[in-house]
């Protein structure tokens, strides 16, 4: 019935789409829409070395968002369904749920607070993790809260920010997964020039893995420096680096202490384009192998608008993962690359139709872990 009423609301807004567009009142806020439909087919959909299983598969994300804006505060409920059902392999279709809310207060005219909650219901594509894979995808709930206090204008000479977060994961049949997790930052902003800022974060991350076997019990502190800046119309950005340590309650796994980094530049070379990079380099948990994975990834983005209706959009994903600490007699680091390439065409200023392909090859020290997967996808949008 649920699905119903959602479909049966983005019907009825893609038939209107004028006032679809303004959204519709209801008492103080404005309900909007969005939809998306399609048709992938993927030619080795369990990341196999071998005995490849392809099939195509449909997708639907409807979305539905109340938003509302008194004065210089902000409020806003998204509902996000995703639905997906595979035509050769349907023990692995899945329905998972995104359900996530969002105030953002202006306090007086030097404080803020911003608090989020969402809720997930999602799961893991199998072949996608490096632990072993049952015969259906492994499904998880999450849940998380986080608050964001900043103090100071906008274009002060010195602000703050203080945020703290508490997530909590439960697989349906991994409970060895099962984990809460609480986070504690605050940063200092300085105005170098108008358009440039210094920033020095510190992040503190406790992890608590609810088996009583688990060892993967961890706290991990960061502490960085980096800049932001907004150069001009065409460059924008944000860079930092910092010293890292990830200590294990446990013995029985080596701590990781070393340098940290992430960077994220937005070009603008010409008015019809937009090029995205970014770069990062940070230890992730283990989901099997080793005792954490030491992960650097960087990407490149393209979009570019040829006409008013025509676009396209080339990019690139390359990931290096490091299986790190003791990893047995299994010695293992995975190369990954990410081509990707997608056609956009807006029929209306509401409608728009992609077609474009996914690569995905990776290149593992460990023989049995190399693969290749193409996906190629048609995708209708409807956006309001």
């Amino acid at each position: 019935m649920k699905n119903f009423l959602i479909m049966a609301l983005m019907l009825f807004c893609v038939n209107n789409p004028v006032l679809a567009a303004k959204g519709i009142p209801i008492k103080d806020f404005r309900l909007f829409s969005d939809i998306g439909m399609s048709l992938e087919h993927n030619n080795n959909l369990l990341q196999q070395a071998t005995d490849e299983v392809s099939s195509f598969v449909t997708v639907l994300t409807p979305q539905v968002t109340l938003k509302r804006h008194k004065r210089a505060n902000i409020y806003r409920l998204t509902l996000k369904p995703e639905i997906g059902r595979y035509f050769s392999s349907s023990a692995d279709n899945y329905e998972d749920l995104q359900l996530s809310a969002m105030a953002d207060w202006q306090l007086s005219h030097l404080a803020g607070l911003i608090l989020r909650g969402q809720y997930q219901k999602e799961h893991d594509d199998r072949g996608s993790t490096d632990r072993l894979d049952a015969n259906k995808p492994y499904q998880w709930d999450e849940g998380f809260v986080n608050g964001l206090f900043n103090y100071g204008r906008a274009n002060a000479k010195l602000r703050i920010e203080t945020e703290l977060e508490h997530k909590i994961k439960r697989y349906e049949i991994l409970p060895l997964e099962d984990k809460n997790q609480t986070s504690i930052a605050a940063r200092g902003f300085y105005r170098l020039q108008l358009k440039t800022r210094l920033f020095f974060e510190a992040r503190h991350t406790i992890t608590d893995y609810q088996s009583a076997t688990s060892t993967q019990d961890n706290d991990l502190s960061n502490y960085s420096i980096g800049a932001t800046w907004y150069a001009t119309r065409k460059t924008t950005g944000m860079a930092k680096v910092g010293y890292l340590t990830k200590d294990f309650d446990s013995s029985e796994r080596d701590n990781f202490s070393g340098i940290s980094w992430e960077a994220a530049v937005q070009w603008i070379p010409m008015s019809r384009s937009l090029i995205d990079i970014s770069t990062r380099s940070y230890p992730f948990d283990t989901t099997g192998i080793g005792d954490y994975l030491l992960t650097k990834d960087f990407s490149v983005i393209w979009k570019h608008r040829w006409k008013q209706r025509f676009s396209t959009t080339l990019g690139v994903h390359i990931v290096n993962v490091d299986y790190a600490g003791n990893t047995g007699s299994i010695l293992r680091t995975d190369n990954t690359n990410n081509p990707n390439f997608s056609i956009n065409y807006n029929v209306r200023k509401w409608l728009s139709i992609e077609m474009g392909s996914r690569f995905m090859q990776r290149n593992s020290t460990h023989d049995i872990n190399d693969f290749d997967r193409m996906r190629w996808l048609f995708v209708l949008n409807a956006s309001f």
